[in-house]
Parts: C-alpha cells; structure tokens; sequence
C-alpha cells in the first residue's frame, strides 16, 4: 500500500527569502519514490491557509518508516522547519488505515 507525506507551509514572513530556501536547499532533501511541490492559490474568498505544499510518496509503509528512521529523514525535517518562517509545517500521513507504519509516528 503506498504512503504520500502531505507536508503543508504556512505563509513566510518573506516570500523571496523563502524560495530562495525552499527551492536551493530543502527541496534536494526531500526523498521518496516520487516528489510533487507545488504553490497555493488564493481565491476571491481570500488567502489560502498554507503558502506551499509538497507531496512526498513513498511504496509502502516499510519503505516509510525506513526512510523516516534515518539521518536523512532527520535532516530533511529539520530543514522543513527551518525554512518555514510562517511557523511550523503541518505533516500529514496519507494511506489506507492499515498502512500505517508501526512506531514512526503518534
């Protein structure tokens, strides 16, 4: 069953600062099968709640939980929050019910 971390950031306090960052540094250490980033539209009803977004797939739940148990997981982490000047990334995991990895997240 395949695994996509949802990884959601709010709006910078500097948006040139931010893709600067985001693009140059964070984005090379996003791992997975496939990665997807992509830029939020605002609507007539006002601002979208988080400024970018990213896809990070993964094949399955062992793959996960391999991955986020490494030292890169941790420094790619470590990065999303630094980049995130808007406050902290919202992580989301998304998969089937049963897929979820044992003792990798809450």
């Amino acid at each position: 069953m395949a695994i996509r971390l949802l990884v959601l950031y709010p709006h910078p306090t500097d948006k040139d600062q931010f893709e600067a960052r985001y693009l140059s540094k964070h984005v090379p250490l996003m791992r997975g099968e496939r990665v997807t980033t992509y830029r939020t539209i605002d609507t007539p009803e006002g601002q979208a709640p988080y400024y970018r977004g990213a896809d990070i797939y993964f094949r399955d739940a062992q793959h996960f939980g391999e991955f986020m148990q490494s030292e890169k997981a941790r420094i790619a982490v470590e990065s999303a929050h630094s980049v995130s000047t808007g406050g902290k990334p919202l992580f989301i995991l998304c998969g089937e019910p049963d897929a979820r990895p044992e003792g990798v997240l809450p």
